[in-house]
């Protein structure tokens, strides 16, 4: 297949240039990050498609939606379009923080879904109900940094959460990273445990889950070393399933089934794919 003509961002001039890919199906498929680029002939021809910094993007149940930013209100906007065809419509809004480097971390499990927008903390939430964005109450709005989510079900979710980074947030204890999960779509949240090992500011930036009451995140040690651990208990305990090299770290996690994931470790000039086909439980790198 074709790739579309784009540079690989960061690009030589901010703003521009694809990071991420995402196809539905073997036709429908986008390039974005923070440029968006369509194509829906498996890569043959590719369309280059008006939103701008598009920094997250996943597709479901015959629907593709994005996060963006709106210029016309400075805010950010969920864009959607049905899969088949590009039909973008604005479907939703998440509110602009203050910080530096806003980001969003946007799950779809079927026709339902949830995104939370981070700038140093969690700034706003949304929920896929009906096929409407409407306002939700994101996990750890509240304790002064970043989260990130996962759905193995369309009930069943987990929030790793960053706390007491930036202030004040109302959060009166220590520095940490705690898991969060629901039972209720994302309604409530219940405090899991605490991740251990990890700095508080630098872990917990990516986590999956495969089943309901388990999850794998990354935390960066207090000697830089990047690990991923997982709990199969809601948190109760955590053991290491995998470790990156020196200077690369984990900035991708999915899981395909309850058994099947995959792990992107970064870092310059190299990457690497791992798989895991147990759950989480043994992550071994694929060679190209």
């Amino acid at each position: 297949m074709g790739a579309p003509p784009a540079l690989f961002s960061p690009a030589s001039e901010q703003g521009q240039g694809v990071s991420q890919i995402r196809f539905a199906n073997s036709f429908d498929g986008w390039a974005f990050g923070p440029d968006l680029w369509s194509t829906h002939d498996g890569g043959l021809h590719w369309t280059k498609i008006g939103l701008t910094d598009v920094s997250s993007l996943e597709a479901a149940a015959g629907l593709v939606h994005a996060v963006a930013l709106d210029q016309s209100t400075d805010a950010f906007a969920i864009e959607t379009s049905v899969t088949r065809r590009d039909a973008w419509v604005k479907s939703g809004s998440l509110q602009l923080g203050a910080g530096p480097v806003p980001e969003s971390d946007l799950v779809l499990q079927g026709s339902t879904g949830w995104v939370i927008e981070n700038d140093r903390e969690v700034i706003d939430g949304a929920r896929l109900v009906a096929g409407r964005w409407l306002t939700w109450r994101a996990p750890c709005d509240t304790t002064g940094g970043t989260g990130v989510i996962a759905a193995p079900t369309v009930s069943s979710l987990v929030a790793i959460c960053e706390q007491g980074i930036w202030g004040p947030s109302g959060y009166q204890g220590p520095p940490a990273v705690r898991a969060y999960f629901s039972d209720n779509g994302g309604a409530t949240f219940f405090l899991g445990g605490t991740v251990p090992g990890g700095q508080a500011g630098a872990s917990g930036d990516v986590v999956a889950s495969p089943a309901r009451g388990a999850a794998v995140t990354d935390v960066l040690t207090n000697t830089n070393q990047s690990e991923l651990l997982e709990t199969l208990n809601f948190g109760a305990s955590w053991r290491i399933v995998a470790t990156a090299p020196p200077s690369m770290l984990f900035t991708y996690l999915g899981f395909t089934s309850s058994s099947q994931g995959v792990a992107i470790e970064s870092g310059r000039p190299t990457s690497m794919l791992l798989m895991t086909f147990d759950g989480g439980r043994v992550w071994s790198p694929v060679r190209f």
